[in-house]
């Protein structure tokens, strides 16, 4: 599944959270997505097992707001399963870039 977030800020409204955070469940066929701009709210990705390193580089990117209390949950393997998404970040100059930077505005990031 292909699906481009593109332009779009996800802000830090009750109703938008709630949105954002449930918007992927059950998402385990999600590879694909494009997000521009900046997340604000929490997401929960976990799901999502085949999501590919474009589309977890694009939201740690759009991790780019000083906040507090915001959770996103990425899953524990990514791209094909089996792939370990915290070790493709840390192996990755780019993803890990990205991360620190998400994690140093205070973003919570979290695997499951």
């Amino acid at each position: 599944m292909y699906v481009s977030v593109l332009n779009n800020s996800i802000p830090s409204s009750e109703f938008k959270t709630a949105i954002a955070n449930n918007a992927f469940s059950n998402c385990d066929k999600f590879e694909h997505c494009v997000f521009e701009g900046t997340i604000a709210s929490n997401i929960n990705l976990q799901w999502s097992t085949k999501l590919n390193r474009e589309s977890i580089l694009s939201l740690l990117t759009c991790l780019n707001a000083t906040v507090s209390g915001i959770v996103i949950t990425l899953p524990s393997k990514c791209i094909d399963g089996a792939t370990d998404t915290l070790a493709l970040i840390q192996g990755d100059t780019e993803l890990n870039t990205a991360y620190t930077n998400a994690l140093a505005k205070g973003y919570v990031i979290e695997f499951a």
